[in-house]
């Protein structure tokens, strides 16, 4: 079972709930490497970098902090990103944010570490969410280190990035979706990203600047891909839609979600969409209207 942010963990301050969870964290015997725990298309990219050019490889975890992909650890339930629950609602009780959070239970872990390796390039790849909740961090980052560091992100979350650091981002864009064997989801752009400066431009050579105008040469030799505007639903709203398609795609996670984006033109991140499915699934095995209207 996954370690998870109950009410017993929650304290009166964050200080306290920090210790708490940390405390619980080790008191876990079940540990297995980081790089088996941790899974998906942007694990997959960043390990094939890593092995690439031979670079230890560390994950950003917002319940566990900076973490070798060596280092065991407990199976665990905690980001950031979702919007309610475990995390959120106890930062939401708190009063804190993210950023808060992450400086206290990885004793400000990004910069640190850059420190550390003062003769070596640190290159991250993380999406705009994990950069804000990082946000206190890097700014502790000094402008003399910040020419080691590549950081590979979306505009988004360039834009979470304070100013000295802004100038180390590879100014990656769609156009890499049109580059055989490096398109993907918008999850996994900035591990594609990274991938592709190791493997297709050889960064790990570069400067910099010139690091960047590799970047820039590199894509304009692409067009970008139109990219159709999809609407935005409240989650009542996906849940008609995906009943209303459960026929004419068999009840199939895969087939629902393309059907969603690709001919109702909706957005629906994946985790979210998989939780809505579950639910109209569970429905299903008790409600023979399912799918009438598809």
């Amino acid at each position: 079972m996954a370690l998870t942010m109950d009410a017993s963990l929650v304290g009166p301050t964050l200080d306290v709930t920090v210790t708490r969870w940390q405390a619980a964290v080790a008191s876990c015997t079940d540990l297995q490497p980081a790089i088996d725990l941790y899974k998906g298309r942007s694990v997959v990219e960043v390990s094939r970098a890593s092995r690439h050019v031979n670079a230890p490889l560390h994950f950003v975890s917002a319940g566990m902090g900076i973490v070798p992909a060596t280092a065991k650890i407990p199976h665990y339930d905690l980001t950031p990103v979702r919007s309610s629950g475990g995390l959120a609602l106890a930062l939401a009780q708190l009063q804190a944010t993210p950023a808060q959070w992450w400086c206290l239970l990885s004793n400000a872990g990004l910069s640190r570490l850059i420190r550390k390796h003062a003769d070596e390039q640190v290159w991250v790849a993380l999406p705009g969410t994990y950069l804000k909740m990082l946000a206190l961090d890097l700014a502790e980052v000094r402008p003399e280190d910040a020419v080691r560091v590549r950081i590979f992100t979306s505009l988004s979350g360039m834009e979470a990035l304070p100013a000295t650091l802004r100038p180390a981002v590879m100014p990656y864009d769609e156009r890499l979706e049109s580059i055989r064997g490096f398109a993907g989801t918008k999850a996994d752009f900035p591990q594609r990203a990274l991938r592709h400066f190791v493997e297709e431009l050889n960064g790990t050579e570069m400067g910099l600047q010139t690091g960047r105008e590799s970047v820039t040469n590199s894509l304009a030799l692409y067009d970008r891909r139109h990219v159709p505007q999809r609407k935005r639903l409240d989650d009542s709203e996906l849940k008609t839609l995906i009943r209303e398609r459960w026929g004419s795609c068999q009840g199939q996670s895969s087939k629902l979600l393309r059907a969603l984006r690709d001919d109702e033109l909706v957005a629906c991140e994946q985790s979210r969409f998989a939780q809505l499915c579950r639910e109209v699934r569970k429905e299903a095995s008790s409600s023979e209207n399912i799918g009438a209207h598809g």
